[in-house]
């Protein structure tokens, strides 16, 4: 009997042709098993929830509900890997905002798409042999469990989803600059700061805006950075220097001499994340 991993599919497009395209390239493909398709957001919505595929190839423009409306719409505890698909390259920046494992261009040929499902087959191994460990944990954590390891927990279940577990992966950040998307990654990443409805990424002397939540970008980054005040994250690894003052608050140093305020109720979050007794 073969042991190999099956993937299963779900297909949305409210374009027939288009359908027929990915259907006809997945039908290449001898560990997938496509369970549903949908022509339209609010039966992908269904097909997703009843299915609980692995992965869908989800269109970005439809009627009523778009592709981004479809992944608001599910259980983010259980969300499918998404892989994108528009004729439309603005939606790009929104499409790795919300995580997604790949965005496809149409027309796209069959080696673009052999590489986003290979992406797929990749991060799906990774995930699979610790899925039924981690429901373990949580289910002998969850009474025992204070608010700050749920926090905690939220982080690094975000982060091993969205593939960050470690910086060597390579996740990447898109950001838009003018009619560009620029991919920055994670790594290169020192503190953020909230910006109104935006966030400001400080990479070395490169400044980005991005539009985003603090939180939501909190969450996605994970244990690696700390909240020093409402409205930064610095990067823990970068810290080279805390400086405290009279009042309880004071300000980290960063490598490259950036100082960034700790307000006072959040020194001892900064001192623990840095070990500091």
């Amino acid at each position: 009997m073969s042991t190999e991993r099956r993937i299963r599919v779900v297909v949305v497009d409210d374009e027939a042709p288009a359908r027929d395209a990915v259907l006809a390239l997945l039908a290449n493909a001898a560990d997938v098993d496509v369970v549903a398709t949908a022509a339209d957001g609010r039966e992908a919505l269904e097909m997703i929830r009843r299915e609980r595929p692995d992965l869908v190839f989800l269109d970005v423009q439809m009627p009523d509900l778009d592709g981004f409306d479809v992944v608001r719409g599910l259980d983010p505890e259980a969300l499918p890997e998404i892989i994108f698909v528009t004729a439309h390259d603005e939606h790009a920046l929104t499409a790795f905002e919300v995580c997604a494992l790949d965005y496809l261009l149409k027309p796209f040929g069959a080696k673009r798409f052999g590489f986003a499902l290979d992406r797929a087959r990749d991060r799906l191994a990774e995930q699979q042999p610790s899925r039924v460990l981690r429901a373990l944990e949580d289910l002998l954590a969850r009474e025992a469990m204070s608010a700050d390891d749920a926090v905690r927990m939220r982080h690094a279940r975000s982060a091993q989803r969205d593939g960050i577990r470690e910086e060597s992966d390579g996740a990447r950040i898109a950001v838009r600059v003018g009619s560009r998307v620029l991919m920055v990654e994670e790594a290169r990443v020192d503190w953020v700061e909230a910006d109104g409805d935006y966030v400001r990424l400080h990479v070395g002397r490169e400044t980005y805006l991005l539009s985003a939540r603090l939180g939501d970008l909190e969450e996605r980054l994970g244990p690696a950075f700390v909240r020093t005040h409402r409205s930064a994250l610095v990067r823990v690894a970068r810290i080279r220097e805390l400086r405290r003052t009279s009042s309880g608050s004071g300000v980290v140093i960063l490598d490259g001499d950036a100082e960034v305020r700790v307000a006072r109720s959040r020194w001892s979050v900064v001192e623990n994340a840095l070990g500091i007794p």
